[in-house]
């Protein structure tokens, strides 16, 4: 899977599970990473944009980089996500 060249960084918000970043051209249900960590856009409202990231926020600052894929989930994800996080989805 290959990342395109929207990065944006200032988080605006951070909550235990989400994370809110000023951010233009994305989609609904896009994949992005949070300082590495996999998220997905859950809601957008003008240029706020709602992220979920799910391995949690802990630890993440406001100046964390967001990096947006393009792109909504497809298997892709199953395959490149550790295997520690996946049974953690499949056992929740």
């Amino acid at each position: 899977m290959y990342f395109t060249n929207k990065i944006f960084t200032n988080l605006e918000r951070i909550t235990k599970s989400t994370c809110v970043v000023k951010a233009t051209d994305v989609g609904y249900g896009e994949l992005a990473l949070v300082d590495g960590r996999p998220a997905q856009v859950v809601k957008i409202m003008s240029e706020e944009i709602t992220l979920q990231v799910f391995s949690g926020t802990e630890g993440l600052s406001t100046d964390a980089e967001v990096v947006f894929s393009g792109k909504p989930p497809t298997s892709w994800l199953v395959m490149t996500l550790p295997a520690d996080f996946l049974m953690l989805l499949v056992y929740q």
